[in-house]
């Protein structure tokens, strides 16, 4: 008895893809699932679905580990759970910390500061305090999370991040990706006030490159700001831009 192949376009999985989860009753899929399905999709030609599935597992995809333990500098050892990774240029997440201390946990940010030229992977907490996954099997589920969340691990094995294994506790995020990261946190958490809105603006197409601080400290120095441009183009110009005619 002969096989009967079925040939479907990506319209017709899509649709059943989501007739599935609808009569199943399932809620989401892990990312781990979404990014083979990914693979698969583009392995048989399939761009655009293979795209779709990874956007979707970035974004809604479930992880598949709960907890992982971790080594932090000047905290110990400590489980995080509920992690929530973000990739768009600077890999972070924030993660529910529980110690011995604080049973309760506590939602702290963590930085992940990667190197295809060293072959590295760093995660710090608040670009300081190095944090290390505390066994080898932390580490395998970390690099999984990683990677399902589409952040590229360079095919680095487990013991070259766990404690124990390697020594670097002393060091603390490079100072520019460090200032880089801040700047990305305030940009992405910045409301400005109608006067900083107004204050962007003078810097036309390259408004949102001004970082939040430096808008916030022009607010705040109207005279000092204007007393500089007039040391720096003098008075007599500065009175000419503004039509005064002493």
């Amino acid at each position: 008895m002969s096989k009967k192949i079925i040939k479907l376009t990506e319209k017709d999985i899509e649709s059943l893809v989501e007739k599935i989860i609808k009569e199943e009753d399932i809620s989401e899929l892990d990312k781990k699932t979404y990014t083979s399905a990914a693979t698969k999709a583009r392995e048989r030609g399939m761009g655009k679905l293979g795209d779709k599935f990874a956007a979707h597992g970035r974004e809604h995809g479930t992880n598949i580990v709960d907890s992982i333990s971790f080594d932090i500098k000047h905290m110990g050892t400590v489980v995080v759970k509920n992690m929530d990774f973000k990739n768009d240029g600077s890999p972070s997440f924030v993660g529910e910390v529980v110690s011995d201390d604080d049973k309760n946990g506590k939602k702290y940010s963590f930085q992940i500061f990667t190197s295809e030229r060293n072959n590295e992977i760093k995660t710090f907490l608040h670009g300081n305090n190095v944090s290390l996954p505390s066994t080898v099997k932390d580490a395998r589920d970390y690099i999984q999370l990683l990677n399902d969340n589409g952040i590229d691990t360079f095919g680095i094995r487990p013991k070259q991040i766990t404690s124990g294994y390697v020594n670097y506790m002393s060091e603390s995020l490079p100072k520019k990706e460090r200032e880089r990261q801040e700047t990305n946190y305030r940009k992405s958490s910045f409301e400005p006030y109608k006067r900083e809105g107004q204050l962007m603006d003078i810097f036309g197409p390259y408004k949102d490159d001004v970082p939040p601080n430096v808008i916030s400290y022009m607010r705040k120095n109207p005279a000092l700001i204007i007393k500089r441009l007039e040391q720096v183009y003098g008075r007599e110009t500065v009175l000419r831009y503004l039509g005064i005619n002493e």
